[in-house]
């Protein structure tokens, strides 16, 4: 522990001093989050220049990305995320790409490379979509998160596991092609030596730092549901970690479907908000997970797509985390319909 604690500090040290801090832009606010950790999202600009001397060196062209500035109330949530951006190197069409980090204007700064134009809470508000870009977004998501799920080996370098721990439809940004990326590390897991034991975890230390509480999962709620978590903390393996992030995936999927003209266009809503409200405590979503999910509309089951899709959100989202799906598993069946009507027929039958 020692050893990576100064590792960690190592790399970020190193990143600050061969670094200047680059000139950026910012010339328009995209969204902004509000809730446990408020933030705003900006397009803006860096000014590149010619030679190695910014100050004199003539100017090239602006390149256009994306800023997030996070307000002082989550300068724990920044702090934990650039630990983890700093040691690990993650390389996806579907997880976000860090440009620079740092503090500027009383405010904690994370640049990312490509240009996005909002979080998919801010597009599903605003706009319905068809069945098609609901499918591609699903699909897109669960990429993302079974990369972020496996060890990958190449060369000297090692891609370790991750689970996210925090997804929600406020940590996905979209990019104008309508590509999704999974963003906000800040409450990953590093899965690398959970695979020889387990890690401790209470529902309150894993809780608070999620940017909202209708995300989270039902083993981590069971113990409040049996009235007795001040005193409980279960012991969780990697898989256990996994499986928690596709019962969020799954939720997300629920929100896009809702949105989508097909599934008739729904109001946006986040999961449980019909019952617990906006600004929901524990024992609120304790009591509603511990007996229902989210509701599927009755024509879903009518229509081939969706009711697909309504196969894999029961199967993403159940009780048991054993017996939920993979991310990988999902994401395939998502590009494999006829495997999918085949598994699904093949349950049902008596």
């Amino acid at each position: 522990k020692q050893w990576y604690q100064r590792r960690v500090r190592g790399d970020l040290e190193a990143t600050s001093r061969s670094s200047k801090k680059p000139k950026f832009d910012l010339t328009k606010q995209l969204c902004e989050t509000h809730g446990r950790f408020p933030s705003q999202l900006w397009m803006g600009s860096r000014r590149s220049t010619a030679g190695n001397s910014s100050s004199s060196g003539a100017l090239i062209d602006d390149v256009q990305l994306t800023v997030q500035t996070l307000d002082p109330v989550s300068a724990v949530r920044w702090a934990r995320e650039v630990a983890l951006l700093g040691t690990e190197s993650l390389s996806h069409e579907n997880v976000i790409s860090v440009l620079w980090w740092g503090k500027k204007h009383r405010k904690s700064w994370i640049v990312y490379n490509d240009v996005y134009v909002g979080t998919l809470t801010h597009v599903l508000r605003s706009c319905s979509l068809s069945l098609l870009q609901g499918h591609k977004l699903g699909q897109c998501i669960f990429a993302g998160l079974s990369y972020l799920h496996c060890t990958i080996h190449a060369g000297r370098h090692t891609k370790v596991a991750l689970a996210h721990g925090d997804l929600c439809s406020d940590n996905i940004l979209l990019k104008a092609n309508f590509v999704p990326v999974l963003g906000n590390f800040h409450n990953s897991t590093r899965l690398q030596y959970l695979h020889l034991g387990k890690l401790r975890a209470s529902v309150e230390n894993y809780s608070k730092l999620m940017s909202s509480l209708h995300y989270v999962p039902p083993e981590l709620l069971l113990p409040i549901t049996k009235g007795h978590h001040h005193r409980w903390t279960t012991f969780y393996t990697d898989n256990s970690y996994r499986q928690m992030d596709v019962y969020m995936a799954s939720l997300i999927l629920w929100q896009i479907t809702r949105r989508t003209l097909e599934g008739g266009a729904l109001p946006f809503s986040l999961p449980y908000e019909d019952t617990v409200g906006d600004e929901p405590s524990l024992e609120d979503i304790a009591a509603v997970v511990a007996n229902t999910r989210p509701h599927l509309q009755s024509h879903w089951l009518q229509h081939p797509d969706l009711r697909r899709i309504c196969w894999l959100l029961q199967s993403g989202w159940k009780a048991e985390p054993s017996q939920r799906l993979t991310a990988h598993c999902i994401h395939r069946l998502m590009g494999n319909p006829a495997a999918l009507d085949a598994i699904a027929s093949y349950q049902t039958e008596p």
